[in-house]
Order: C-alpha cells, then structure tokens, then sequence
C-alpha cells in the first residue's frame, strides 16, 4: 500500500519533477511534503529485511524440523528463481516503465522499452536473495548449525558489512567493465536517465548486463543489499530458535541506531553534501543513503516486532481483525507489485476526463490535494478488487500460479498436506496461528 501511494506521488505531482528540485528546497511546504515521501519511497531495505526474515526464519524452522539441507535448498533456489524471472517479466513488460507500461502511458507501441527487463527492482532482488540465502545456510546448517544463532549472526553480519564496504568499488570496477556506468539525457518525458546497463545488441552483451545488472545495477543490486539479507537471516535465524528472546530486539533497535548514525557521519564527510544528497536520484544508493535508511528501517522493525511480537498480552482476536487488511495485501504483494500500474492508470484516466486535471501527464499536477485524492482513491479500488478476487481464492493470481507450480515440481508425488500456506486464506485471513515469542 505504502508503495502504490509513493508511486502515485512520483507519477502525477509536479514536485517529483527532479528539474524542480531547487524550488521544491526553497518552499517550505513543499519541502514538508517531499521530504517524507522521499525518503519512505526509497526504504526498498524495508521489504527486503521483512521478506528475509520470514524466509530465514522458515528456513531454520524446517531445519530443525529434521528437513535435509538439500531439499531446503532446493526449495529455496527453485522459489528463488521462479520469483526472479517473475521481475523480470514485470520489468520488462508489465511495469511503468516497461514495454506494456510506457505502451500505454504514450499510446504508442514501445517494444524498445524491453531493455528495462535488466531493471533489477525489489521482486528480482528478492528472488535472488532467496537462492543466496538458502545457500548460506545451506553451508551453516551442518553440524546443527541452524541451531547456532550466535555464530551465525556473527558470520553473517561479516558478509553483510563486507558487502556494504566493497559497493563503491563494485561501481567502479563497472564503470570501467561496461563503460559509463549512467548516462544523464533527455527522454519522451522530458527528463529521464539512460543507463549503460539497459543498452546491449547481442544476447552475449544481454548476459553481460544482465550480471552487472544484478550486482550493481538500478535499483536494488546485489552490493549493497545483500547487507540488508543478512540483517533479514540473522533476525529470522534466531527469531527461529525454541525460545528466543526480547533481548534481541533492543538489539537491533541499538544497531539500526548505530547505522544511522554511521550514514550521517560519512554524509558530513562528503566533500559536497547538497550535491551528495541530489546524486541519490541518479545512481545506486550512495553508502550514506543505504545506511541511514537501514538503519531506520532495523529500527522500526525490531520496535515493532518488541511492542507486538514479544508481547504476552496481546489480545490476538483484536490484534487479528486489526491487522487483517494488511494481511490481505500480504497475502497477494507479488500481483500488486507486477500489476499496480494498471489500476493506477485507469483510476488517472477517468479522473482525467471527468475532471480536465493532467493525471496523465508525467508530474502534471501541482495541487497536492488532487494528488493526495487520487493516491487514496487508487489505494481503495484496489482493495476492492482483492476483497473481490478473495471470493475467488484469489485464483490467478502470481502467488496462485507459483504455489501451483510449487505442488507440481516440489511435490510431484502429490503427497497430502503439502499445500503451501501462503494461500490458505482463511488460515491466514481470518484464523491465523497465533505467534508469541518467549519473552523475559
């Protein structure tokens, strides 16, 4: 939900325009607005940690549950790669800024903008840090290693902070492998970026790119976001164990602090910190940037998951009804990320010929509270097609097909109960298991 407000805000409202940033800086309340969306627009860690912790936390479950190594991983590359091919498809076709996307936002066929199938985004990304993961722990799982949440948090935050130190050299040794690593130019729109990586004429320059794509490319590449998988395996790994306890939560919250702080620390060392913060827009997040951001995103996960998760007094049949419309999004995150263009488009397109406001054109409104109408009004038609697709169990839908999928290859003996519970709605809807970790 957060993402479909954020996109809607970037797409319509004058003040994402980045050539009116100067005047966003020298207005107040311009500023007010964008500041907040800036920055939540760009908490990709957010999701990624989130998703991570899930992921490991299955991981060490089944584990030790006495589920062999092997057939974990397998599992976790099969997922894995199933996923990251889903985002490239959503990349290249069905995105905003892919073949079906741009297609319809200028009514002109545009089979170029398939390039962007090398846009490595939040679902490639998880795709991809799902086979990683699953091969970490492959290798930390021997000697009951699943049960060592120590050790492994150690080994695991030395890869992670590795990952995050080496990023600005990856970027380089990039620029120099493939050229240029971003080219600034005009666009249909106006104002656009031409990357390097999107650009190959042979499928041997494709496969080039696409590597370079994944460890270093727009926006959300390997380096340094692998840091932020292993923040994910390391809470899940542990949140895993019989009793875990709330100790591990001020914990992270301390460290996401300490993060932040790191990332203020190397902006002040910037030689210009005005031109350090506009260079967020055109690259990779800076290592600053990633670390400010992580750290905020450690903390407000590790908080919640203290006020809630390690509370013996929550009133799960409130806590349930309560938190229900978001686990109906939840439950479906994979279709609206690949899909969410398209309601926003129609929304925009009636609001534009009933009412003459530019919601198509890219940032054509400059009344914030048309934005805010439309950002709400595309937010609840898409609730409504979920409550509705609901009462179809949901059928369809990319979570659908890849848990189909899933029953077919991984149990293809068709044994009872292997169903995955990702889409067991009323489970997860309406009578979910309820999870309160050991707390002392």
């Amino acid at each position: 939900m957060l993402m479909l407000f954020m996109h809607v805000f970037i797409h319509i409202y004058s003040v994402a325009n980045p050539s009116n940033f100067g005047d966003v800086l020298s207005n107040p309340g311009q500023l007010a607005i964008f500041v907040p969306v800036f920055l939540f627009s760009n908490f990709r860690g957010f999701f990624l940690i989130i998703s991570m912790i899930l992921n490991a936390y299955n991981v060490t479950r089944s584990l030790r549950k006495g589920v062999s190594r092997e057939k974990v991983l397998g599992k976790q590359l099969f997922t894995g790669f199933i996923i990251y091919i889903v985002g490239l498809l959503s990349e290249g076709y069905f995105q905003y800024h892919g073949v079906f996307g741009r297609s319809l936002l200028t009514r002109t066929w545009r089979i170029d903008r398939f390039s962007h199938i090398l846009h490595t985004e939040a679902i490639n990304s998880i795709g991809i840090s799902i086979m990683i993961l699953g091969i970490l722990f492959y290798f930390l799982s021997f000697n009951d290693g699943a049960n060592k949440p120590l050790r492994n948090a150690i080994i695991l935050a030395i890869i992670g902070i590795a990952v995050v130190v080496l990023s600005p050299l990856m970027y380089n040794v990039a620029s120099k492998a493939i050229g240029s690593y971003i080219d600034l130019g005009g666009g249909e729109l106006g104002y656009s970026y031409y990357h390097v990586q999107y650009d190959f004429n042979s499928f041997g320059e494709f496969f080039n790119r696409l590597g370079w794509a994944i460890l270093v490319g727009k926006e959300q590449p390997l380096f340094p976001f692998l840091g932020v998988v292993c923040i994910g395996a390391i809470l899940g790994n542990y949140l895993a164990q019989e009793k875990p306890k709330r100790l591990i939560t001020g914990v992270g919250m301390i460290s996401g602090g300490v993060i932040f702080i790191i990332g203020v620390v190397l902006l002040l060392f910037e030689s210009d910190i005005m031109d350090a913060i506009v260079e967020i827009a055109d690259t990779v997040h800076p290592t600053f940037f990633f670390c400010m951001l992580t750290g905020l995103q450690l903390l407000i996960i590790c908080g919640w998951l203290r006020a809630y998760e390690f509370n013996p007094k929550r009133d799960m049949v409130k806590y349930t009804k309560r938190t229900r419309f978001f686990r109906r999004w939840g439950l479906v995150s994979l279709t609206l990320y690949v899909l969410q263009y398209y309601i926003e488009y129609l929304c925009e397109w009636i609001g534009e010929i009933t009412t003459g406001i530019p919601f198509l054109t890219r940032w054509g409104v400059d009344f914030f509270p048309y934005v805010l109408i439309m950002m709400v009004l595309v937010v609840a038609v898409w609730d409504l097609v979920f409550r509705i697709w609901e009462k179809l169990k949901f059928v369809g839908t990319f979570e659908w097909q890849l848990t189909s999928l899933s029953s077919v290859v991984l149990n293809p003996q068709g044994e009872k109960g292997k169903k995955a519970e990702r889409m067991n709605i009323r489970q997860t809807l309406y009578e979910p298991e309820p999870v309160v970790f050991y707390s002392e």
